[in-house]
């Protein structure tokens, strides 16, 4: 059939763009979101009308019958589907008895939008977004979402073009009582040049710094690591990843031309609204002791989000969770400071000044 050749011919260029590891030492400053944007691209053209349609749909399927976090087999991918066709008209719709169980499939599914799109005002394309949304809610995952084209950048403009996105810098630097503090809002294609730039325009000082990790909100997996290379890791180990079967995989940090923070007294500040790709970094930083850690406990978000991008739309679900890079936990319980301080009227701050004083 024509739509398997054009499937794999699309998926196959996802894959050069998409896909990316985590962490790698061939990636550079921003090196993620400009894969992530020329994969978007790639993906809007083959559907400038922004339909869904039967490539659409196998996409989303495979994508998670094959990558989520949890094994999910095509009949309990086409029961999730159906329970959306079955909302958007309004009427429940039977699962087919198939005895041929490769049946339960995309294509399969197709044949029955088609069906029942005669018999109601909604057009094919419609039913297909009723489908997709059916499969995606069902999913367990708390980070999963999808946009249809026209909602698309709504999902990954921040990674892309983050200035236009974010109106607050990645990172601003000053001076406190002769200490050297750094706020790091985000992890995007702008933070590590904003914090290099930020740093090197203060006056001269001894080799402290506090470093400021409430409310950073994550970002970019590849830049995390980043920053871990560039500061105190090297080339050690900045996370693990454990597939859907178990299996794990270490994620080395990524190395700059020296370790920029190497043999500085460090305090990093944390609290439960750090989050995401900020608490894969301040998870590397307890287990090596680089800086104390202060405040409140993290988040808890330890797992990894993949996006997709069938015909133009962006389909985000869970494929990985993460451990620290001793292999501790930290998903749905988050990161322990070393000290604790309630994060009220600024006093993890002045814990950190306090001991950066002695």
């Amino acid at each position: 059939m024509k739509y398997k050749k054009d499937f794999a011919f699309v998926l196959s260029c996802f894959c050069a763009f998409v896909f990316l590891p985590a962490c790698s030492s061939g990636l550079r400053y921003g090196r993620e979101a400009k894969l992530i944007k020329r994969g978007y691209e790639l993906s809007a053209r083959q559907n400038p009308k922004g339909e869904c349609n039967v490539l659409m749909l196998g996409e989303v399927w495979q994508n998670v019958r094959d990558t989520f976090y949890k094994p999910l087999s095509n009949e309990q991918i086409f029961r999730f589907a159906l329970q959306g066709l079955s909302s958007s008209v309004e009427r429940s719709v039977d699962l087919p008895e198939y005895s041929d169980k490769k049946k339960y499939g995309p294509n399969h599914f197709w044949f029955l939008i088609d069906y029942i799109s005669q018999f109601t005002d909604k057009n094919k394309s419609e039913l297909c977004y009723a489908s997709i949304r059916g499969i995606v809610s069902n999913l367990d995952d708390p980070y999963k979402s999808f946009y249809a084209p026209q909602k698309a950048m709504r999902a990954i403009g921040w990674m892309i073009e983050p200035k236009k996105y974010s109106s607050e810098p990645a990172s601003v630097c000053k001076m406190l009582r002769d200490v050297p503090y750094c706020d790091l809002t985000i992890f995007d294609s702008r933070t590590m040049l904003s914090f290099f730039r930020e740093f090197a325009k203060l006056p001269k000082h001894d080799k402290k710094i506090i470093l400021d990790m409430r409310g950073s909100r994550g970002g970019l997996i590849d830049v995390a690591c980043q920053a871990l290379g560039a500061m105190w890791l090297g080339k050690k180990k900045a996370f693990i990843e454990v597939d859907r079967n178990g299996r794990r995989e270490a994620k080395l940090a990524i190395p700059g031309k020296r370790l920029f923070l190497n043999n500085f007294r460090a305090v990093v500040l944390i609290n439960r609204n750090t989050y995401s790709a900020s608490e894969i970094f301040v998870s590397a930083i307890k287990d090596y002791k680089t800086a104390i850690l202060v405040g409140e406990t993290t988040h808890g978000k330890g797992m990894i989000q993949r996006n997709y991008f069938p015909s133009g739309a962006v389909l985000t679900i869970s494929i990985r969770t993460i451990l620290s890079p001793f292999g501790n936990a930290f998903n749905g319980k988050g990161v322990a400071p070393d000290i604790y301080v309630k994060d009220k009227n600024n006093a993890p701050l002045k814990k950190a000044l306090e001991i950066l004083k002695n």
